[in-house]
């Protein structure tokens, strides 16, 4: 929307030192008026349709705010405001509920990751020749079943750009018709998990090869091997597929990290992995020759020297002869990427007649990042920049911007400090000044990366190595560290909302001053059907981290209403991961059941949401101990396209349900357990996947 303002005054009146004068002479410049009427004809004829106009008589200048009509005006002028907002927010809503049949999850996704590969593909590809070695055996695994190709190497290595070039230069080194589909795992939510990453590629894989789309059903690792042998007998076009960072992705409980993997991939498929050094030993145990794994090592000199001459030819910079040479005494050794990366922009900054001393540049991340923190400490303070450094570090996936300035209106040590020397400006609400977030945050963004996370735009650490340099410097100390998760766990739990005030004491008061600090309310359900995903996401990890466990079995692990509410809006998984999260630190044999439990509901209780949408209320498990009486059900097994169920309890009784319509197809009776059982071991014996699973218990 655009708002004009227009004063109703006469032509020859309109010269006002309010509106427009040079603040110099005292006049107003023959040609702004011109300017000014240019530039509101030029947005009314762009969107005449947005466009809201306000008149205030001119008896009432702009100066005179506090009396009528202006405050009338304001009033109009904030009504009007949040009426488009909610208009355009609710034509937003009713457009999605009309393309129900198209993935939005999935076009977020793919905005994200392209955003991001905007970012990383202005980087350099640091090694050029690896990238014609991997082109070539692409080419010539392409019309032959092969193995996956991973890249490994150290954090910092530069395999990120290497991957975003390597999907550039795929489509010269095949046909500019090859679908390329890449992910930079674990920098949101729908590629951070084994099954919601399967899920987001066999959509966009269906969507992308022409095959016909329907929401993912049954055991993803299945369907995803069928794809791609789908992809490659029916496409017409070849497939490949780009995942970076394996490392960052998390899997089901006891499960290994890349068992997923395709051990072959077939013709006209094509996956490419990276994966931390570490990391790659095990994919290599499990698949692949050693010809299939591309390793990237440090850089020598000379081709820093050659990155450095193309970094500053691109930005029109120059160095001097002994500038570059103490430039690159810093990597006489060689160096990774990362590490070259920030010092090219640290030499960028150097004027021609600075004099340097070696080392002139960091060689390392870790050095790089307390020259950075030294330099926004003098510029914001310390206290500040630690505490913004800290709450990223210590958040669980990240925090908005909105986040960070409503978790710095609640720190008391950080206002204490900005009003040290002056009383704030208001008796009533105290808030982080938002010039303040503004300034630092001009100088953070491009140490910060974007990640889509609980339907939510939220800052991270760019770098993984960044991450590790803040944590060494701010959270060393565990009783820092302690802090900052008390302060998140406080403002997710809204312990300070709804107006409630939160004391301070002020070095310009004698005593505790208690404030509104206007944070955002963090309610469990935002409507009926809307649920806080962040408050779902955050809170039980700042309790656990905080040793809050009293609090955390009592509010979250032993809250029914919370587990209904997790279970329904996230799916058992992610409720079963915080369980295991938690119990890593928590000896409590009561939860330990509760976990177990959870996971003997999660094939079921996801089938039933996957089939039929039911919610997550044991509605099924009634049904089944209905037509059982009292007896308990002891086996329950899906057949290999999860169509139909089959579910047998300890009195001999055998049920045939279909999962369309949840109806009874056949009815079994007087078979013993081990007769149950006999079809499992009969798939033993022939090596076929076995109908039948035997429940504890």
């Amino acid at each position: 929307m655009v708002f004009f303002t227009e004063v109703d005054m006469p032509t020859s009146d309109r010269v006002d030192s309010r509106l427009g004068t040079d603040e110099v002479g005292g006049e107003l410049h023959p040609e702004e008026p011109q300017q000014l009427a240019d530039l509101k004809a030029n947005v009314a004829r762009r969107c005449p349709e947005l466009i809201k106009v306000h008149r205030v008589p001119y008896e009432i200048g702009p100066a005179s705010i506090r009396h009528k009509p202006w405050p009338k005006y304001l009033k109009d002028f904030c009504d009007q405001f949040i009426a488009a907002t909610n208009h355009h927010v609710l034509r937003s809503l009713r457009s999605q509920e009309q393309n129900l049949g198209k993935p939005p999850e999935l076009i977020w996704e793919l905005t994200h990751h392209m955003a991001l590969g905007q970012k990383h593909s202005q980087a350099f590809c640091w090694q050029q020749n690896l990238l014609g070695h991997i082109c070539q055996r692409i080419k010539q695994n392409h019309h032959r079943a092969h193995s996956p190709l991973v890249i490994y190497g150290p954090s910092g290595c530069g395999k990120t750009a290497l991957l975003y070039h390597l999907g550039e230069a795929i489509q010269t080194t095949l046909d500019q018709e090859t679908v390329v589909i890449l992910r930079l795992l674990g920098t949101s939510q729908d590629s951070s998990t084994r099954n919601s990453l399967l899920h987001s590629l066999c959509q966009q894989v269906c969507l992308a090869m022409g095959f016909p789309y329907t929401k993912p059903v049954g055991n993803p690792v299945l369907l995803f091997h069928r794809l791609l042998s789908s992809a490659s007998c029916q496409g017409t076009r070849s497939l490949v597929l780009l995942l970076d960072s394996m490392e960052q992705l998390r899997t089901p409980r006891n499960a290994r990290r890349a068992f997923w993997l395709p051990k072959t991939c077939p013709p006209k498929t094509h996956l490419i992995l990276t994966v931390l050094q570490k990391e790659s030993e095990v994919l290599q145990k499990m698949t692949g020759a050693p010809e299939d794994y591309f390793e990237m090592g440090p850089l020598s000199q000379e081709q820093v020297a050659v990155i450095l001459s193309k970094a500053l030819a691109s930005a029109g910079r120059t160095l001097r002869p002994a500038q570059q040479e103490l430039f690159l005494q810093s990597f006489a050794k060689g160096g990774y990427a990362l590490p070259v990366a920030l010092a090219i922009r640290q030499a960028q900054r150097w004027p021609s007649y600075a004099q340097l001393a070696a080392p002139a540049v960091s060689s390392t991340v870790s050095e790089f990042v307390h020259r950075l923190c030294d330099h926004l400490e003098a510029a914001h303070g310390p206290v500040l920049v630690a505490h913004v450094f800290g709450y990223l570090a210590c958040a669980r996936h990240g925090l908005s911007e909105a986040e960070q300035k409503d978790i710095l209106s609640l720190d008391n040590e950080v206002l204490a400090e900005i009003y040290r020397l002056h009383p704030p400006p208001s008796k009533a609400i105290l808030r982080f000044p938002p010039l303040l977030w503004a300034q630092l945050y001009q100088d953070l963004a491009q140490w910060l990366e974007d990640r889509w996370v609980d339907g939510f735009v939220l800052m991270g650490f760019a770098h993984r190595e960044l991450a590790d340099a803040v944590e060494q410097r701010y959270l060393s100390m565990p009783e820092e560290r302690i802090k900052r998760h008390l302060l998140l766990a406080d403002y997710f739990r809204g312990t300070w909302s709804w107006g409630m005030k939160k004391p301070i004491q002020l070095p310009s008061s004698n005593k505790p001053v208690s404030f509104d600090r206007k944070v955002i309310p963090q309610p469990l359900w935002f409507s009926s059907t809307l649920a806080n995903q962040r408050k779902l996401s955050e809170l039980p990890f700042h309790l656990l981290q905080a040793g809050l466990f009293e609090e955390l079995q009592r509010d979250i692990l032993g809250n029914m209403n919370w587990i209904i509410c997790k279970v329904t809006s996230a799916g058992i998984e992610s409720l079963t991961a915080d369980f295991a999260m938690c119990l890593a630190q928590i000896n409590c044999p009561e939860l330990h059941l509760l976990q177990e439990t959870f996971l003997l509901l999660h094939p079921l209780v996801d089938s039933t949401q996957i089939h039929g949408g039911l919610p997550c209320s044991g509605y099924f498990f009634d049904v089944l101990m209905k037509f059982n009486g009292e007896k308990s059900t002891s086996v329950l097994e899906f057949n290999l396209d999860q169509k139909l169920l089959l579910a047998g309890s300890v009195d001999g009784s055998m049920i045939i349900w279909d999962m369309e319509d949840f109806t009874v197809q056949q009815v079994l009776t007087g078979h013993s357990e081990t007769e149950q059982r006999f079809a499992q071991r009969q798939s033993l014996k022939t090596k076929r996947p076995s109908l039948f699973r035997k429940l504890p218990g």
